[in-house]
């Protein structure tokens, strides 16, 4: 019999399915994870950089993005990330975040603390490769911001889409 799981995890779950079926011990351990809730308005920084976090971010609903401020302080995108991803992981092995995540929509954000995912990686090592698997920039030895010179029109018009419309009255770049 499949364990059924709270509606939260919904979005976790489906991505890590994409990679491989959990069993029911893994999908039960991915749901005795506590989470804490929180609804974000567009245009607001989840993480910042120079953060000492202590959680994790779980993106629920809506959408964010993974950006670093560039010297002439504007945004630049790295990456954005959709529910189910777990954008700032990387910050269980990192003391000081080296980039910041904002929503570009209303997004609802499921905050994990890193010690309930250090304890669920030590326990599920599949779980474990399909999280890091699903992180931007994690082996890539450029991990710094890229110019979205060939794609960044293209990506601006779809995420603008997907966002219904900037709200900071314009594209963030």
């Amino acid at each position: 019999m499949a364990v059924t799981f709270h509606p939260d995890y919904s979005p976790m779950i489906r991505k890590l399915e994409s990679i491989f079926t959990l069993t029911d011990d893994e999908r039960h351990a991915l749901q005795k994870l506590s989470i804490q809730r929180v609804a974000i308005r567009p245009d607001q920084d989840i993480v910042r950089e120079g953060d000492q976090p202590s959680r994790s971010c779980l993106i629920l609903s809506g959408f964010a993005c993974t950006y670093k401020v560039t010297a002439q302080g504007k945004r630049q995108i790295v990456s954005f990330n959709l529910p189910g991803d777990i954008p700032d992981l990387q910050s269980l092995h990192l003391k000081v975040i080296d980039n910041s995540i904002g929503t570009i929509s209303p997004c609802t954000v499921g905050f994990i603390t890193h010690d309930d995912l250090r304890d669920l990686c030590e326990r599920y090592p599949r779980i474990t490769a399909a999280l890091w698997r699903h992180l931007p920039g994690v082996g890539d030895e450029r991990r710094t911001p890229r110019s979205l010179h060939a794609h960044g029109p293209r990506l601006l018009r779809v995420a603008d889409a997907l966002a219904g419309g900037w709200p900071c009255g314009g594209p963030c770049l």
